[in-house]
């Protein structure tokens, strides 16, 4: 079975009850315009939406399904696909599942389809907003554990210091522009270092050692550079945080994470995450 629906200029707050359902989030407004392909095969659901939202807003809730699939509360997410006219386009938005399947529902279908769709929206503002720098998706359980799960370019530093890298001169500017732009998003700040880059060369050497008036040679047990390292990191995170608060984004919109150490030789950076 094969049908398309199309609906203009529905009124979403009728609906809040049902959405709320669904999404996890109250309707406060919004308008919606929807055109869509149903296919029914095999009791296999197949169903393609393209999406225009008008003037669309949601009561914040505790955190959702929704949210967690994002990574990010859903009206942050909304606002960073919403375009000058207060309208956000979702398009190719995909229903798929077994309706014989009892562990499929309605509530599932929809969440992930709305995530995938806003995910891919969000990809694409970021990567316009930041370029030539850009942004990911990120496992939950990837680099940076706590950055969230749209996650930015990491922004490189000098080895061994807590300095921008040159060739990262201008990303802050850009964060910042991007986050004054968009006064609903945190980022989250995680600073890593390297166990081989951000390590001091000093070379190991045999130090004689008199024992019982007997000459002998020992090896000079290897340094643990772990605390060193720690601090290394937690400076650049700090480094980040207090830059980015004198270009005007307010203190409580800039979340340190927890450290961390890498082997990766390019680890000498600061893990950039959106919440």
């Amino acid at each position: 079975m094969d049908s398309t629906i199309k609906v203009t200029q529905l009124p979403l707050d009728k609906l809040s009850v049902y959405l709320e359902k669904a999404i996890g989030y109250q309707v406060k407004t919004g308008q919606l315009d929807v055109e869509s392909t149903v296919k029914v095969k095999d009791q296999h659901l197949d169903v393609n939406i393209d999406a225009l939202l008008r003037k669309f807003r949601v009561n914040p809730s505790d955190r959702s399904d929704v949210d967690n699939e994002l990574g990010m509360p859903l009206g942050a997410a909304l606002n960073l696909v919403r375009d000058s006219d207060d309208n956000i386009t979702l398009n190719g938005i995909k229903l798929k599942g077994d309706l014989n399947d009892p562990a499929v529902s309605a509530k599932q279908l929809v969440t992930k389809a709305v995530s995938k769709a806003l995910l891919a929206g969000t990809m694409t503002y970021f990567k316009f907003a930041l370029q030539p720098y850009g942004a990911a998706l990120m496992a939950v359980q990837a680099i940076g554990k706590q950055a969230g799960k749209v996650s930015l370019d990491p922004l490189k530093m000098q080895p061994q210091t807590a300095e921008i890298a040159i060739e990262n001169a201008d990303y802050l500017d850009r964060l910042a522009d991007l986050m004054t732009q968009r006064p609903q998003i945190h980022l989250v700040i995680c600073g890593e270092a390297s166990t081989i880059a951000d390590i001091p060369e000093s070379p190991e050497v045999a130090v004689p050692v008199v024992v019982e008036e007997v000459k002998e040679v020992k090896d000079v047990e290897p340094v643990d550079h772990t605390l060193m390292l720690i601090d290394l990191a937690n400076e650049r995170a700090k480094l980040i945080k207090r830059m980015l608060f004198e270009k005007g984004i307010a203190s409580e919109r800039l979340l340190i994470c927890k450290s961390e150490l890498t082997d990766d030789p390019a680890g000498a950076r600061v893990i950039l995450g959106v919440d």
